[in-house]
């Protein structure tokens, strides 16, 4: 007999390729599938930046309301503030900030870099955004204190509105010269 084949045993093995081909076929499609179903679950930054916060587990189910996750970029820190709504007029961007973050004496220079255009009803406040002239390694959420100058005056003294009292029936400070303490008159303006 040799080298023939009988049809029968032709026949089985063709139907065994083609079952072969079709589980190949069904298993490329699954695999593709599982492909497509990570893709859609694939969580990517949309910059280079840190987690601040990871707020879920491995493996646990969300909707897509939930705050996954809290990214930022640490090399380009941003002072958020809100400015009382008296000032908001005063306020563009641009102009030059002086920051002090918390537990520092030194201060810092900065630019205000955003301006709300609108005042938050329920606070009275107006949103801000202060970027630092030069980069800062610090915590995110530190307290920074924000003086942002609206007016600039060289031969004025600016002082806290709370040391301006009343001497001799009008505005004054009391000063310090020599250990003597006086009253001293000012005229006070508001820019």
């Amino acid at each position: 007999m040799g080298a023939n084949i009988a049809r029968s045993t032709l026949e089985a093995q063709d139907r065994g390729l083609q079952s072969a081909r079709q589980e190949v076929a069904r298993m490329t499609a699954l695999i593709n599938q599982a492909r497509i179903s990570l893709e859609n679950r694939t969580l990517r930054a949309p910059l280079a930046a840190s987690v601040l916060a990871l707020n879920v587990e491995p493996g646990q189910v969300v909707d897509p309301a939930t705050v996954v996750l809290a990214l930022a970029d640490l090399g380009d820190l941003l002072v958020e503030a809100n400015v009382d709504e008296s000032y908001a007029m005063q306020i563009k961007p641009a102009q030059t900030a002086v920051l002090q973050l918390a537990g520092e004496s030194t201060t810092r220079s900065g630019k205000v870099g955003f301006v709300s255009s609108r005042v938050n009803a329920l606070t009275g406040g107006l949103a801000i955004k202060i970027g630092f002239d030069a980069a800062i390694a610090a915590p995110v959420r530190l307290t920074v204190t924000a003086n942002i100058v609206v007016d600039a005056r060289p031969a004025a003294l600016s002082v806290p509105q709370l040391a301006v009292t009343r001497v001799v029936g009008q505005d004054g400070v009391i000063t310090e010269a020599c250990d003597l303490t006086e009253g001293q008159a000012i005229s006070t303006s508001q820019p």
